[in-house]
C-alpha cells in the first residue's frame, strides 16, 4: 500500500517583503529571495475524539516544521473515519510506521489522546486543552510538557 501526502491541509506562505497592501515599501532593508515554504495547518482541537470509541490512527510521514521548531506528523486514520489525514505534534518517541490507538484506556502510552482523569499521578502530558471548545493551549511547542502532581 503506498500512501500519499494529500494537500488539503497545506497552505503556501506568503511573506510581505516590508511592503503593505498597497505595494508600497514601509520597511527597508527586508530581504527578498525564493520562499517556497508549505504551511501545514496543525490539528489542535481534540473535540471531535469520542472517549467510547477507540480511534486506530497509523503515522505515516514525519516532517520538519520551520515555523514551529518542532517535527510534525502526518497521521492516517483507520477506523471510523476512514481516509483522513491530519498534521499532528509529536513527541520525540514517535515511531514511523507504527500504529496508535488514541483514546483506548486500557492501553495508555505516550502520543495517546486521553481525559485527564484517565491519567495516573507523575505522567508526563503535552498539547494539553483547558476547555474542549477552546482547543490545546498548554506546553504546544517542541520539548515543553507538564506533570500531573495532585487531582
Amino acid at each position: 500500500m503506498i500512501l500519499k501526502l494529500k494537500k488539503y491541509n497545506t497552505y503556501k506562505y506568503f511573506k510581505s517583503f516590508g511592503k503593505n497592501n498597497k505595494g508600497y515599501i514601509t520597511i527597508y532593508n527586508k530581504g527578498g529571495g525564493n520562499l517556497k515554504y508549505n504551511y501545514k495547518l496543525i490539528d489542535s482541537w481534540y473535540d471531535n475524539y469520542n472517549i467510547t470509541i477507540n480511534y486506530k490512527v497509523f503515522l505515516f510521514k514525519k516532517i520538519k516544521n520551520y515555523f514551529r521548531n518542532t517535527y510534525i506528523g502526518c497521521i492516517l486514520y483507520l477506523s471510523k473515519l476512514n481516509n483522513l489525514q491530519k498534521f499532528i505534534i509529536l513527541q520525540h518517541n514517535y515511531m514511523i510506521n507504527s500504529i496508535y490507538y488514541l483514546t483506548n484506556i486500557n492501553n495508555i502510552k505516550t502520543g495517546s489522546y486521553i481525559q485527564l482523569k484517565y491519567c495516573k499521578l507523575g505522567t508526563y502530558i503535552y498539547n494539553i486543552s483547558k476547555d474542549y471548545k477552546k482547543g490545546s493551549i498548554f506546553a504546544r511547542s517542541a520539548g515543553t510538557f507538564a506533570q500531573i502532581l495532585s487531582f
